[in-house]
């Protein structure tokens, strides 16, 4: 099969299985906020968050490092693979491990501590999939990342749903969860081993390189974990656990969304390492214009029709007691705009692998962050807390933006799909915001139909240039 092929397949299946598992998600986020209610929506949220910055830590980037050594080092895959899964079990064990113990230092409810001991599984097993997914993303074989999530998803409403019905409580809805991951870590493995065996190895060489090309990437996440989950909490501390719960539903939807450019750019990750790498500038370039050209068709109208829609969208997923989850919903969308951009040009900067010369620009936009919601949230809440999230967002945007079109010397045409897209998403919003008695997923398809006429009447891009484009590679 060409390269165009097997890029168009696994384009085609991402977009299929991320429909799909955002749908599915959508409906276990509904169910959960439902039949848990603010307060222990809140219990869910915070004990979420807290896992998350040890998470980070454990992460060390190795998604995209996973990408790029293979895509570097295409006749030692075995080799590689096999210290990559060794140093992400010891690093998961050591980091993730100490989580459990260091909740119970902090004043939460007993349940969100209980939850943060369950959950403990469900990272380790999160981080063990971050290497299958490197390297399905390089294989160009994302089919069993798709299987892995739909089926986990579909696990996890189920299992959801389940409790719900027998009315088995809180904690029986998290090991739900953290089961449907688990089951997901099984079913990458599985895939995995369809390329390579999967061992413990060490070797010191392959280990240096490791943290050589992860550490900046590691900084930078953990960095983009301050000034992107912070704020929940330091929320959590200062505020109630139901306007963590209210926070956390809104923000749930802003995670769901900003999946789809980072699951775009992890399959051009390779191509553009290795175009860079063989300093086929021209190809890069091209292939630089039309991501962001796809980012903006695509990225535009959910921004826009996000901010029309916001409250009766929150209203239908998380229910009427989550109903002021809406505004903070309609100002996280705005946050959308930087993180695009901070996807597209973050994954670009690995390509490069200059992802060491931007640490300066993750340290300063977390410090920007930090202080604004510690200066914020005491007084401003969630509310505080949603604006400052956008401007650090828009600020990382802007910056990494800059800092590869200067590093690169690429200059790319932005202006005329920039106008083009906006002037879509706003002829698209006039019959939202005309006929707003009709209901939320009628709208939608309006929007829908709109934006998708108004683009062809102003000849926007076709996404499927890209394949085009990298068919010439």
């Amino acid at each position: 099969m060409s390269l165009a092929k097997k890029i168009a397949e696994n384009t085609a299946l991402q977009i299929f299985g991320k429909i799909i598992s955002v749908i599915v998600a959508i409906g276990a986020i509904a169910l959960l906020t439902r039949y848990l209610g603010t307060e222990q929506f809140g219990w869910y949220t915070t004990s979420l968050t807290f896992l998350q910055f040890f998470g980070i830590l454990a992460d060390f980037g190795l998604v995209l490092v996973t990408s790029q050594m293979l895509a570097a080092h295409p006749k030692n895959h075995q080799n590689i693979i096999h210290n990559l899964f060794s140093f992400r079990l010891v690093t998961a064990i050591v980091i993730i491990g100490i989580a459990p113990l260091i909740v119970f230092l902090f004043p939460y409810p007993l349940a969100v501590k209980q939850a943060v001991v369950l959950m403990t599984l469900m990272f380790f097993s999160i981080s063990l999939q971050q290497i299958f997914t490197g390297l399905f993303q390089e294989q160009l074989a994302m089919k069993w990342s798709v299987l892995a999530e739909v089926t986990s998803r579909i696990l996890l409403i189920a299992g959801v749903a389940l409790t719900i019905y027998l009315d088995l409580g809180f904690m029986i809805a998290i090991l739900a969860i953290v089961f449907a991951n688990i089951f997901q870590l099984f079913i990458l493995a599985f895939g995995g081993m369809k390329f390579i065996s999967i061992k413990l190895a060490y070797d010191k060489k392959i280990w240096h390189e490791i943290i050589q090309k992860s550490y900046p990437i590691a900084i930078a996440i953990f960095f983009n974990m301050i000034y992107l989950r912070s704020d929940i909490l330091i929320l959590s501390l200062q505020r109630s656990q139901a306007e963590v719960g209210i926070y956390g539903a809104a923000y749930k939807i802003l995670d769901v969304l900003t999946q789809a450019p980072i699951m775009f750019m992890g399959l051009m990750l390779p191509i553009l390492t290795q175009l860079w790498v063989h300093k086929k500038k021209d190809q890069f370039k091209r292939m630089l214009e039309k991501s962001f050209h796809i980012f903006m068709i695509i990225g535009m109208p959910i921004i826009a029709g996000g901010l029309a829609l916001a409250h009766p969208i929150m209203r239908l997923i998380a229910g009427e007691s989550f109903a002021a989850s809406g505004t903070v919903a309609q100002i996280l969308f705005l946050a959308l705009i930087g993180g695009f951009l901070g996807a597209l040009f973050g994954h670009v900067i690995v390509a490069i692998n200059k992802q060491k010369h931007v640490i300066w620009i993750y340290t300063l936009v977390a410090a920007f962050a930090l202080t604004g919601y510690l200066i914020t949230i005491p007084t401003l809440g969630m509310v505080g807390a949603a604006w400052v999230t956008v401007a650090a967002e828009l600020l990382a945007g802007i910056l990494l933006t800059r800092y590869v079109i200067c590093c690169t010397n690429i200059h790319f045409k932005w202006k005329t799909i920039f106008t083009k897209t906006l002037l879509a998403s706003a002829i698209m919003v006039v019959p939202i915001l005309l006929l707003p008695h009709l209901h939320v997923l009628v709208l939608t398809g309006i929007g829908m139909v709109t934006y998708v006429a108004a683009a062809h009447i102003l000849r926007i891009i076709d996404p499927r240039e890209l394949i085009a484009l990298v068919a010439k590679k």
